[in-house]
């Protein structure tokens, strides 16, 4: 039975269709990424420190200098690594008439839980956001699960 299930594997390696460069360096930087939020996305501050430094021992090619790797997202189109705060709206303003509890301000935690909760809905999994009193857990869910709509619910 195992040497019909390599010529198996084999035949299907073969048969599939070569994947590029630049498709394989994107799987890679999803997958760093993924780890990051999946293994390390509990993390505390000080724990993500350590998560980082073993993180770049194993992956040389990280990006960073003073960033750890959870400041950092996948930019499909430019196949690079780029700054959550990138993302951030530069044209943001404050809403006139808006009620205080209502208002959103983009920062880069709230745009990068807010990618990270839509994703994980996109992919229909649950999703429990965790943290202190106050800073904006049922905001982002709030405001993320308005922004898909119901397409996605």
């Amino acid at each position: 039975p195992a040497p019909a299930a390599a010529a198996a594997a084999a035949a299907a390696a073969a048969a599939a269709p070569p994947v590029s460069k630049e498709a394989s360096k994107l799987v890679e930087m999803w997958f760093v990424l993924a780890l990051c939020w999946s293994v390390g996305g509990a993390l505390d501050s000080a724990s993500r420190v350590k998560f980082d430094v073993a993180l770049r021992e194993v992956e040389g090619s990280l990006p960073g200098g003073q960033a750890s790797m959870h400041d950092w997202l996948v930019d499909a189109k430019k196949g690079e690594w780029v700054p959550w705060s990138e993302k951030i709206a530069s044209s943001w303003r404050l809403p006139p008439a808006l009620p205080f509890y209502k208002v959103v301000v983009p920062t880069v935690d709230t745009v990068r839980f807010g990618f990270l909760v839509a994703a994980l809905i996109a992919a229909h999994k649950h999703v429990l956001l965790v943290g202190d009193s106050g800073v904006g857990k049922s905001v982002i869910i709030q405001e993320t699960v308005g922004k898909l709509g119901g397409e996605m619910l």
